[in-house]
Formats: C-alpha cells, sequence, structure tokens
C-alpha cells in the first residue's frame, strides 16, 4: 500500500513540476510581448520538420488569428524565424537556420553589420562583415534595423568562429542560434 502511495505522489509531484515549468514560460512569453510595439500573437509548436532541405516548426496558429506569412517569430526572448506559410488554423515557421532565411544583423559589441543565412544543421552564417571589422567569437548577433520583418535589437545567436572569404574581402561568422528548436514549446509570432 505504501509503494503505491508512494508512487502515486511521484506521479503528482511530476504532474505539478510541469505545471510550474509551462507557467514560468508562459510568464516570460507575456514579459516579452509586453515589450513589443506591435501586435503579436501566442502559439504553441505542434510539429518540427528539421529534415536536410529544411528547418521549419508548425504552430498551434493561422490566418484566423491574425497569423500571416512575413511575420517574425520570437521564442524565449530571441528571434526564431518568420511565418512562411499560413493556413486557417496553423502556420509554419522557418528557422533562422533554414537556407531560405535571410535577416539584417548586427554585431553588439562592435557594431559591424551583416547578413544572415541559414546553412541547416541548427546553424547560420553571417556574410559580407568587411575584412577589417572587428569580430571574433563569443559576440552577440542581434537584428538591425534595416530587416522589414524582423524587430530591431532582439537576440539572434552567438558567433562560433569568423573566417575568411575565398576572395578576401569580407569575413564570415558562423552563427549558433539562441534558441535551440528542439526545445521550443511556445513562440511569439510578431506584426
Amino acid at each position: 500500500r505504501l509503494h503505491n502511495e508512494r508512487d502515486a505522489l511521484k506521479s503528482k509531484i511530476a504532474a505539478l513540476d510541469e505545471a510550474l515549468s509551462e507557467n514560468k514560460r508562459l510568464k516570460e512569453i507575456l514579459a516579452v510581448k509586453d515589450k513589443l510595439p506591435a501586435r503579436a500573437v501566442v502559439s504553441r509548436v505542434t510539429g518540427r520538420d528539421l529534415s536536410n532541405w529544411s528547418e521549419s516548426l508548425i504552430i498551434d496558429k493561422g490566418s484566423k488569428d491574425g497569423v500571416h506569412e512575413d511575420m517574425a517569430v520570437l521564442a524565449n526572448g530571441a528571434i526564431l524565424g518568420k511565418i512562411t506559410a499560413a493556413g486557417r488554423s496553423s502556420a509554419r515557421v522557418s528557422l533562422i537556420t533554414d537556407p531560405e532565411i535571410r535577416v539584417s544583423v548586427i554585431s553588439q559589441r562592435g557594431r559591424i553589420g551583416g547578413l544572415l543565412y541559414g546553412i541547416g544543421r541548427g546553424r547560420s552564417i553571417m556574410k559580407f562583415i568587411p575584412k577589417e571589422a572587428d569580430i571574433k567569437p563569443g559576440d552577440l548577433i542581434v537584428t538591425s534595423s534595416l530587416s522589414g520583418v524582423y524587430p530591431k535589437g532582439f537576440l539572434v545567436g552567438k558567433v562560433l568562429s569568423v573566417k575568411y572569404e575565398l576572395n578576401k574581402l569580407y569575413q564570415f561568422a558562423v552563427i549558433e542560434p539562441s534558441v535551440k528548436a528542439m526545445a521550443v514549446e511556445e513562440a511569439i509570432a510578431v506584426e
């Protein structure tokens, strides 16, 4: 009897821990949503496509909720990607690591601008960095004001390595996104 009661209590503790975790995540989402100047739609992630050709998530909000193509999508206070297809009650979020996605970015420390390209496998590269620019591993990368889709100043990721292009006219940086797509449960679509 005591073993059964112990097992039941463990189950209840696990359920309470999960509810506490969800409550914390939702509070963080609301805090981010309150800071956004535009309309935002909070959603849950219902699917993932992290194949060799595409890196995307499916969310449970669509056109009936005000979600449409080219809305930026945030998770955990950082840029996750953008809406590339919206159905009536769901939408596809192409991640910043998807090879079809481009984001205008800037390094936070050195204020060096560039263009972020998704390269798949959970990584992106920042291209068109002048060869003399001061950028190094560990630098944080944020969205710039030049992007029409993404709000300015949101975290994108950090620099893992910096190398010269073959023509030696530019540098490029390998970027690790701040948001781990496999860990995302909720997201915010921002107009």
